[in-house]
């Protein structure tokens, strides 16, 4: 399998805030199956697949969880603007957590829940958008540390067919490198606390039968228990990710030919710290950080990395890797 990369350049000068980094490990999972009420097909095995992935990220390390499923997993848990005008974060909110899941159905920039969630403006919603959707610009995401006690989402994983397909982003009036703008930056405004999102650019098999007597295959199972124990020995997030997909993500016809073969996608940053005349100090490639627990390689969020004497530059590159 083939990864491409996509990136585009911005340089700033910026004043460095000290590191923080949560010491309880925290993350949330949230998952669709039941899509009955809001009209999409139902899914089979996205919660199961959750399940699994938690008993082994929690039976290997330190890491306490909350788990949503169907009618109890709610798109208001992920948007900026919480329901109700409330000013903070409940504890169940995504962005209270070290990292965040959802699984189930998904498109070009945003996910799907299975339940309507009004939002600030009283008109009531099942997606979480990774960009901004329209006038009421309520339903979008932009993780963050809202209390200031060093814990965010650092990486959101989601398994959901073609949230990432940059091809795609243009039929709706975006790029895929918007993503940064609204979901990393919160529209440019805020510093990025975000390192990145995994998720795919095609679709991606929830379960498959090669024939009518053949047995199932619970792709979705499979892909999150070949993630969890990459991530367990070490491998970034990005790249357990894209090997999990590439390994486990397929189906296949009754002659054991693959007839589908999900690909991955990915977005984060590449930081490089320059001096007065170029030269690369220091540079921090977020493809590279694993998760909190099982990885020697952890990164601050952007904006909290210590920049080396004589730093006069950042660069952040914006990166966009997908499979084919």
């Amino acid at each position: 399998m083939r990864s491409t990369i996509l990136m585009i350049s911005l340089i700033i000068t910026v004043t460095l805030m000290p590191t923080i980094i949560a010491a309880n490990y925290q993350m949330l999972v949230e998952c669709v199956e039941d899509y009955t009420d809001v009209g999409q097909s139902n899914l089979k095995y996205t919660c199961d697949a959750g399940n699994s992935f938690i008993a082994k990220i929690t039976n290997a390390g330190s890491y306490s969880y909350r788990f949503y499923q169907d009618s109890a997993a709610w798109p208001s848990d992920w948007w900026t603007k919480e329901v109700g005008g409330l000013s903070y974060y409940p504890s169940y909110h995504a962005y209270m957590h070290d990292y965040a899941m959802f699984l189930g159905h998904g498109a070009p920039a945003y996910f799907m829940f299975g339940v309507k969630r009004p939002a600030v403006d009283g008109n009531s919603f099942s997606v979480v958008w990774l960009v901004s959707e329209g006038p009421n610009g309520y339903t979008w995401m932009y993780p963050h540390d809202n209390d200031g006690d060093g814990r965010y989402p650092r990486w959101i994983t989601i398994y959901a067919c073609n949230v990432l397909d940059a091809d795609s982003y243009t039929k709706i009036g975006y790029t895929v490198f918007d993503v940064f703008y609204y979901t990393f930056t919160n529209q440019g405004k805020s510093v990025p606390y975000l390192h990145g999102i995994v998720s795919a650019r095609t679709a991606l098999v929830d379960w498959y039968k090669s024939c009518l007597i053949c047995s199932e295959v619970p792709v979705s199972v499979n892909t999150m228990n070949d993630y969890a124990n990459r991530l367990i020995s070490g491998n970034s997030i990005v790249d357990a990710w894209f090997n999990a997909i590439w390994t486990q993500n397929y189906a296949k016809d009754i002659f054991g030919r693959k007839v589908l073969q999900a690909q991955p996608a990915a977005l984060y940053y590449v930081v490089e710290f320059r001096d007065s005349n170029g030269n690369i100090l220091a540079s921090y490639d977020y493809r590279y950080e694993g998760m909190l627990g099982f990885s020697t390689t952890i990164y601050p969020a952007l904006f909290q990395l210590s920049a080396p004497p004589g730093t006069t530059q950042i660069i952040y590159r914006k990166v966009y890797l997908y499979g084919s």
